[in-house]
């Protein structure tokens, strides 16, 4: 079991498993919560800042950029979030990201190097939606 654990976490962090949990036992989203939150937020001219802030975050990570956690997560009116800062050009952009599926632990495990995002928002939520 310990030795199967330690070879799946050395596998995300090559970037060869899926963030998808149909397609990876330590991925961080079920493909109908993704698709379904992405729809959702997609739908709603309110909340489309999300998904923009979303698409951002997924193209850092795969330029492999750095990002600041300030603070590290928090509860606002009974949602969880993480406000993310990366650096874009010579300012500091502020990301509001909230969490579903194991976002939390998604940031966090690539804040520590443990995994290493291979794909845009868009060919996540295409293998979401297959």
């Amino acid at each position: 079991m310990f030795k199967e654990l330690i070879k799946n976490e050395a596998s995300v962090a090559q970037g060869v498993t899926s963030l998808i949990k149909e397609n990876n036992q330590n991925g961080y989203f079920t493909k109908s919560e993704f698709v379904t939150r992405l729809d959702e937020w997609s739908s709603d001219q309110k909340t489309h800042y999300k998904v923009r802030n979303l698409q951002t975050l997924f193209k850092a990570m795969k330029q492999n950029v750095s990002l600041t956690r300030e603070p590290q997560h928090v509860v606002e009116e009974g949602i969880s979030y993480t406000w993310l800062k990366m650096k874009v050009g010579r300012i500091e952009k502020p990301m509001k990201i909230e969490h579903f599926g194991e976002m939390k632990r998604f940031i966090d495990d690539y804040a520590m190097g443990v995994v290493k995002v291979t794909q845009t928002l868009e060919e996540l939520y295409d293998e979401a939606s297959a």
